[in-house]
């Protein structure tokens, strides 16, 4: 989380709360224990109610009814509990961060420490009472909240510095190209959803079909005019060459084509493609591959980092404080104002 984000929401002062009953919990409980320190319950129900309230107006344009008492996963856990959960792993790791900022050589600037307090202070002020306590939301928890997230920012930019930045040419390259797919295993139904599996009779027409497409083009028709005149689309993309997600056929025929060159009917398991290699090395996707490549491995560094300091700390939860968070309230309300 970026702490600049931070401030900007808490300056905001964008919580839309009323006629709450309040969650009633005791801000100074102990939620759990680690090696050096305590972790407060009032900081952990501030951290998974902030994300209730960003992350729930993500989740409502996604779907919709209650989302946070949804069981997606089938295991009787709802969205509410990973989600709180979650949070309090993520306080776990802004604890584990200032734990250990003395190692890097991190401190907070008079001007980091300023902003804090100023948006601490905003934040409260700015928000109705009911609200911020259904948040347990103090001026020392916000400022705490705020001072965890920039510690934890500063620590990973210290801890990837050790990061290998150096990225071959031949692992970040991405060719681009062309393809016409055609399924011949099952069919999609878009008026049900559903799924069916083809007769012999129907795949037996759908590969004539895909022959002639391929004939076509072959014979220098147009790529995506022959694939609309029977029904089929092109699709534009790229690949890497540890790329997983492409078919290992297809894969292997893009690699063996020079640019602008079209290849036979690819036949597969489940589909027959027909593609066009387009560019051996795409600049604009390389660049983006390369860059994501570094930022994967900055993250597997501080994960790594992480999970090193975290096994040695001892953490414990106390579940019974745990199950005092709760999200049965709507934090995304919108308030009303009395005239």
């Amino acid at each position: 989380m970026k702490t600049k984000k931070v401030y900007t929401f808490l300056m905001a002062g964008v919580i839309g709360m009323s006629a709450l009953t309040g969650c009633g919990i005791n801000k100074d409980e102990v939620v759990a224990t680690y090696k050096g320190g305590k972790a407060k319950l009032g900081e952990a129900n501030f951290i998974a109610r902030y994300n209730q309230l960003t992350k729930g107006s993500l989740y409502k344009q996604q779907a919709a009814g209650d989302i946070w008492n949804m069981d997606l996963t089938g295991n009787g856990t709802t969205m509410a509990d990973s989600e709180i959960e979650r949070s309090l792993e993520e306080y776990h790791e802004m604890l584990t961060m200032q734990a250990h900022q003395k190692e890097k050589g991190v401190e907070l600037t008079k001007d980091e420490k300023a902003k804090i307090a100023e948006a601490s202070k905003k934040f409260i002020k700015d928000n109705k009472k009911d609200a911020l306590e259904e948040m347990t939301a103090t001026e020392s928890v916000v400022n705490e909240y705020l001072t965890l997230c920039t510690i934890k920012e500063k620590m990973y930019n210290e801890i990837v510095k050790d990061a290998d930045d150096k990225v071959s040419d031949e692992d970040a390259n991405m060719s681009s190209y062309t393809a016409i797919k055609i399924d011949t295993l099952q069919k999609y139904d878009p008026q049900t959803g559903q799924k069916s599996i083809y007769t012999d009779a129907e795949r037996n027409k759908i590969n004539e079909t895909a022959q002639k497409i391929s004939d076509e083009i072959s014979n220098g028709a147009d790529m995506k005019t022959t694939a609309e005149k029977y029904g089929y689309t092109t699709t534009e993309s790229s690949y890497a060459k540890d790329d997983e997600n492409l078919d290992a056929a297809v894969k292997k025929e893009l690699n063996s084509l020079n640019e602008g060159q079209v290849s036979k009917l690819i036949k597969t398991q489940a589909a027959s493609y027909i593609v066009r290699l387009d560019k051996k090395v795409d600049e604009k996707a390389t660049a983006t591959h390369r860059t994501q490549i570094i930022q994967t491995r900055k993250q597997q560094l501080y994960s790594k980092i992480l999970k090193k300091w975290q096994k040695k700390d001892n953490w414990k939860v106390k579940k019974s404080a745990m199950k005092k968070i709760s999200f049965k309230n709507d934090l995304s309300k919108k308030q009303t104002k009395k005239n």
